[in-house]
This record gives structure tokens, C-alpha cells and sequence, in this order.
């Protein structure tokens, strides 16, 4: 089995934000020999009663968590570790939809703060506007008081951008200031790099214009599919320990719906 672990996967219920159904994720992580999986949609739990089917016929665990939005436009993913986690979660969740249109949710950290037990945050976005401003690392130790120093990781990716070197060492040099693990992540929109072009047509129906019309509204390139453990060794060959994070991340989270424990009434 391979020894990476995708902690980052959107599917098609992220609503026009990701290209693939549940089930072909699923099908490329058991081509690829995974044997865990998280596919963490935004705002909502959407895609987790199917991609928990296809998971457990498929042999692959399945982890599950939601990519929050915060108030300030940031992304906090949130894993759930236990049972009190995807209690929490469906909590913030539901508070963040509450009085906004539909297809809208706002999160703030005051309220991830009352319903943190239970959860373990992978940091995304969030740092990045803080750093630029100084403010990194207040950001970071208020992270680490609400979530723990255990169950807080920052994320690093690299999709073959200009400012990924940059980024990625910024959240390294703060990573390792506050005393927390850090964690590569794909940030998965689609399960197989030729699937980018219907990512590139839920992008313009989202944006609202055509496709030749689009320009720098679409992705860069094609690097937003699920790696093989082998890929991502090589794309991260001088951070070991980030890809033997996600090992260590997956196996905090014992949680999968298996264990709802749903008792009807």
C-alpha cells in the first residue's frame, strides 16, 4: 500500500469548485494502491455518504472532514478524529450556513474555538494573508490553543507555480518557529490529470463566461489530480518527513461513518 495519504480531495458536490464524483476518486485511489483517502468538500458534508460506500468496497478508509470558510475569505480544513469531532463539525457547519444565501457559509475562529474537540485542523490558506502582514505567527499559536499542538499541521503543495517555492518556505519558517507539523497536500479537484477540462468548464460556468474568454480565471496547469505516492515522493524528494506526515494525520483520524453510532428514535 502506498505510504502517501491525499488529506486534500474535493469531489463534484463541492459545486463547481471540483470535477469528480466521489466514486472515481475512489477508483484512482485504489488504482494508485492507497489505502486511505480524505475527501473533504467545502462548507459541507455533501459528498461523504457515497464516497463512504465506494470507499469500503474498495478496501480504502475513508476520512472525513469539510474545507471551512472563514470570514475573511481564508480555507480552514478540519478533519474529524472521534465521534464528538463530526458531531462539531456538522455544529459549525450548520452555523455556517445559518442566515446566508444558499451555496454561502462564514465561519469564524470564535466559533471553531467552541466546537474544537474532537477535530484536527490542516491550516490551507489561512497563514498566507496573516504572513504577509506580520501576523503569522499570532495566527499559528491561537490555532495551536484552540485545535492542540497535536492535531494542528501546516500545509504545503506544490503545483508547479512561480510562488510556490516562496509560500511554502514562509509556512515552513512559521511551521517550525510555533512548533507544529508540517504536511503535503494536493489540493485534488479532479481524479485524473484529463479531467482538468471539465474542471475548466465548472469554472466558467461558475465565473459566468466562455471558455475562450476565461484566462487567468482557470488553473495554470494540471497538477490538481490525485498523485501516486511516487509522484509526490518526487515532488517533494527533499521533504520526506511532509509526505510521512500524512501517514501520521490519517492515523489520528479513527473516525469514519462506520462509527456514527445513529441510534433512530
Amino acid at each position: 500500500m502506498s505510504g502517501y495519504v491525499e488529506l486534500r480531495c474535493k469531489s463534484a458536490f463541492s459545486f463547481l469548485k471540483a470535477a469528480s464524483a466521489p466514486e472515481d476518486l475512489v477508483s484512482t485511489a485504489a488504482r494508485l494502491e492507497m489505502d486511505s483517502l480524505a475527501v473533504c468538500d467545502s462548507d459541507g458534508l455533501y459528498g461523504a455518504p457515497r464516497f463512504y460506500q465506494a470507499a469500503c468496497q474498495a478496501g480504502i478508509r475513508p476520512l472525513v472532514g469539510s474545507d471551512l470558510t472563514l470570514n475573511n475569505g481564508a480555507h480552514l480544513l478540519l478533519l474529524v478524529k472521534k465521534q464528538t469531532g463530526y458531531k462539531n463539525l456538522c455544529r459549525l457547519i450548520t452555523l455556517g450556513h445559518q442566515g446566508l444565501p444558499k451555496g454561502e457559509s462564514v465561519v469564524t475562529l470564535e466559533q471553531a474555538e467552541r466546537f474544537a474537540e474532537g477535530l484536527l485542523c490542516l491550516t490551507g490558506d489561512v497563514l498566507d494573508y496573516d504572513l504577509q502582514q506580520g501576523r503569522g505567527v499570532a495566527l499559528l499559536n491561537r490555532l495551536k490553543g484552540i485545535f492542540g499542538a497535536k492535531d494542528v499541521w501546516v500545509e504545503v503543495d506544490r503545483h508547479l507555480q512561480r510562488q510556490d517555492a516562496r509560500r511554502n518556505a514562509a509556512r515552513m519558517a512559521l511551521a517550525e518557529r510555533v512548533c507544529v507539523g508540517v504536511v503535503a497536500t494536493n489540493d485534488v479537484r479532479y481524479a485524473n490529470q484529463a479531467d482538468r477540462r471539465v474542471q475548466d468548464v465548472f469554472t466558467c460556468i461558475r465565473q459566468k463566461v466562455k471558455l475562450d474568454e476565461a484566462g487567468r480565471r482557470l488553473s495554470a496547469n494540471s497538477e490538481r489530480y490525485l498523485k501516486s505516492h511516487e509522484q509526490m515522493a518526487a515532488i517533494f524528494a527533499d521533504l520526506p518527513q511532509a509526505l510521512e506526515n500524512t501517514r501520521r494525520v490519517a492515523e489520528r483520524c479513527q473516525f469514519t461513518l462506520e462509527n456514527l453510532g445513529y441510534r433512530w428514535p
